[in-house]
Order: structure tokens, then sequence, then C-alpha cells
């Protein structure tokens, strides 16, 4: 039931809202702006079917974000009524790596579950939990807990989604205290994510499949002229904020916030114009391999660079700029995408 009584046209559980479909527009539109209009990396008009890749995870939301996003990305405006329907690609639920899956590997779930365990004997009995529990445990069954029902990570779903929907969803004025919040944050992304600063193994089987595939892609990207018809240019994947998050702890970029609402992440590939056609000593030393030598890997995070730990080591980035990672480096040393 909607905010006043309404019984129609209410989301579903896993759908995406109103304010999310605005959301996932806009961020269509600033890619749109970014690669098109100030870059011209982009067509200005939808392409062939070859130029790009779009892919969601099972989850409802995530497939309609990716469709909001390609729409502001391509409006109807620059789409020709001849261009057939659009090719979104999915894997059945055992299969899929855009998301942290647990439900498809026992010994995910089971690091999954000792972390949470871990976190529930940190917190639950904390001079910050108490703090939560004075604050708004008046408004809650039971004690307020890592591993209570409601757990915490679902009470702090509930304060995000509230404040992203206006007055009408609001709780109680407590639940949005900056020391609730700050404290609810900590304790949530200890909860989730404290895994993938720990443990190799847990930063393999979180998110080691999709750094793997993102990978393979860039490197089949340089096999490609990049003036050639019909190239690959961009691939949009609908995942989640928990799959952000994993790929931001495991490349030692995470902030230690969790993923806001329609938060993204960029992989972006750079090529040098003209390139030494002499071999440096650095692409001796590492083993560059033809057309992977001049070319660069950024990641941005919601539109800001991302700095990746292991590329910060000398000759293992653009000289000047920390967050252009050389693909030699990423490509050829193992750790850049199976952190251990």
């Amino acid at each position: 039931m909607g905010p006043g009584g309404q019984k129609d046209n209410v989301c579903l559980q896993g759908e995406l809202t109103d304010r999310g479909r605005e959301t996932t527009l806009q961020l269509g539109q600033r890619l749109r702006h970014l690669y098109i209009h100030q870059l011209g990396f982009l067509p200005e008009n939808l392409g062939t079917q070859s130029e790009y890749y779009l892919r969601a995870s099972p989850i409802v939301r995530a497939l309609e974000s990716l469709e909001q996003v390609f729409t502001g990305l391509y409006p109807s405006t620059n789409r020709s009524p001849t261009d057939p329907p659009l090719t979104i690609h999915t894997r059945a639920f055992a299969e899929e790596n855009l998301y942290p899956n647990d439900a498809n590997c026992r010994r995910f779930l089971q690091l999954s579950r000792a972390f949470a365990k871990v976190a529930a004997e940190k917190w639950n009995d904390s001079p910050e939990m108490q703090h939560l529990q004075s604050r708004i445990g008046k408004w809650v069954d039971g004690n307020i807990a890592v591993d209570g029902h409601p757990r915490l990570s679902g009470i702090m779903d509930s304060v995000n989604a509230t404040l992203a929907h206006g007055e009408a969803t609001k709780l109680p004025n407590e639940f949005y205290e900056p020391r609730v919040r700050e404290i609810m944050n900590d304790i949530n992304v200890d909860e989730w994510y404290r895994g993938y600063n720990q443990s190799s193994e847990y930063r393999r089987l979180g998110v080691g499949s999709l750094l793997g595939d993102v990978k393979d892609r860039m490197l089949a990207s340089t096999n490609d002229d990049t003036n050639k018809d019909g190239r690959l240019k961009i691939g949009l994947m609908g995942c989640h904020d928990t799959t952000l998050a994993g790929l931001l702890a495991s490349l030692g970029g995470f902030d230690q916030k969790w993923p806001p609402f329609t938060s993204s992440i960029a992989f972006e590939m750079f090529q040098e114009k003209e390139r030494n056609k002499n071999k440096n000593i650095f692409s001796k030393l590492f083993g560059a391999k033809g057309k992977e030598e001049g070319w660069y890997v950024r990641l941005r995070y919601n539109d800001k660079p991302v700095y990746v730990k292991g590329c910060k080591a000398t000759r293992r980035h653009l000289e000047g700029d920390e967050s252009f990672c050389t693909l030699v480096w990423m490509a050829n040393n193992k750790p850049a995408f199976y952190p251990c």
C-alpha cells in the first residue's frame, strides 16, 4: 500500500520505483553528455547492436535500471524506427556473477555467514549499538542487532529508501539523525564488506568472476581497429550495491560508505595517440605484448576517479596520474583482478 493508502500502481517487491526511474534516466543522460557531447566517443544516434553490449542480473530492478540508463543515453529521438529491439543479455541465477552470488557458491555462503557472525559479536553489545537502541529502539520489535529481526542492514535500507522518496514515506525523525545514520553505515559496511579486505578467497568468490569477465572484454577490445565500423564501444550492466562495494573493496578503492542509490562504476579504456615504436625497459621487464602496450584503464565511481591500490607503484600507471592503470599490468598481474 502506498503512503496515501492507495492500492493501484504500487511497486511490487524488487521493482524500481518512479524515483528510481528518474535517477537512472538522469545517469544515462550524464553518460550521453560525457561520451557523446563532450568526448565525441559514441555516435550521436544509436548505431548497430555490435557497438554496445547490455546485460542485467535476473533481479527486476536491475533490468529496469539498465533500460532507463540506456534510454537516457539514447532517447527515442536518437533512434531509428527501423532499429531492432534491444538485446539485453541475462544469465541463469546459478551462473550469475553481477552480484556476489552466495546462493550458487556454498563456500562463499559459509564465508559470508562467518563474517556476519564476527560483526554481530563485535557490534551487538557495543556503545554504538546501545546508542541506536536508545534513539530508535522504541519503534523496532526486540533489540536492534546486526542479526536482529529485522537485521540492522534492513533498517538502514528502509531509512535510505524513505529519504529518497520524500516526506510522505518518512519514518520518525530519530532514524535520520546524523549519528544514527553514521553508526548504521559503519556497522553494516563492516558486516558486508570486511571479508573483501581480509580474505583473498572471499574476494575471488565474491567478485573475481565478474572482474575476469571485464578483463577479458578489455583485452578483446585491443584486438580491434579503433576506427573499425561496428566495433564494440560501450557495455552497460545492471547490477547492485553489493556488486559495486565488493569491486571497490577488492581493488582497494572503497571509501567505507554504503553505495547510495543509482551509484555506478565505469571501467574506461584509453589509448595513447602516439607510442614509441621501440619497446622501453618497462615493457621488457613486465612482458608487455603487442596491442596491450599503450592502453590504460581508469575506474570512475559516481563520476570520480578511483585509485586502484596496486596501480600506485612505479610503472604501473600513466606517468603523472595514478588513476590510469596500465592495461599491461592489469592483464598480466593476477592480483589486479583476483586480489590476494
